[in-house]
């Protein structure tokens, strides 16, 4: 595992989950980003986050959270504000980099970050470290990082293996067709085997 983290100045835990070995290679490099909320981010923020190619921004804050606090950004980002559960599609579809955020970034960015991970093959106990990151990465920001401790994700993990057979069948269950899963392995997974 190779977590790639950017400093910010008022966006905390930005980083790529490039990097992690997967089915058929590595999760690329300046795909997918995550983070906290952008409301406090800097123009030098901005700038260094469109400098990564980041087109398309995935808010997974309630409307309420998001009319009190709205993300700044770029001139030439694409705004979506989605539950957790609609994000799958948004993320195989978009056009150049995603980056995706709750308001700490750490319970339900991390969340999408193990789906995400877990659908291209990304080993258990990467995930689990790449979860338990936030508390180191977002501590200057906040004092409540009680939502990346490693066992609560390692709870939600075993509690889709229970119900649903592992996250594949969960994510299948719910909606997400083989298809979008393809389409994100093929932006998100380079084969270093070719």
């Amino acid at each position: 595992m190779n977590c790639r983290r950017y400093r910010l100045d008022q966006v905390a835990n930005f980083r790529d989950l490039g990097g992690y070995a997967c089915d058929g290679g590595v999760t690329r490099y300046g795909v997918i980003f995550r983070s906290t909320a952008l409301n406090k981010a800097t123009e030098e923020d901005i700038a260094k986050i469109e400098h990564l190619g980041v087109r398309t921004v995935i808010d997974l804050r309630f409307p309420s959270e998001t009319k009190e606090l709205p993300d700044r950004l770029g001139q030439d980002m694409d705004y979506i504000n989605c539950s957790l559960m609609g994000t799958t599609k948004v993320v195989a579809d978009s056009e150049g980099a995603v980056l995706f955020h709750c308001a700490a970034g750490k319970d339900r960015t991390g969340i999408l970050a193990m789906l995400i991970l877990s659908s291209v093959g990304v080993e258990r106990e990467d995930i689990l470290v790449d979860y338990q990151c936030s508390s180191t990465y977002i501590t200057k920001f906040t004092t409540d990082i009680s939502g990346s401790n490693i066992y609560n994700m390692k709870w939600i993990l075993n509690w889709i293996d229970q119900e649903w057979g592992g996250v594949p069948e969960y994510l299948r269950q719910i909606g997400v067709q083989s298809e979008t899963i393809q389409k994100i392995k093929s932006k998100f997974v380079e084969n270093l085997y070719m």
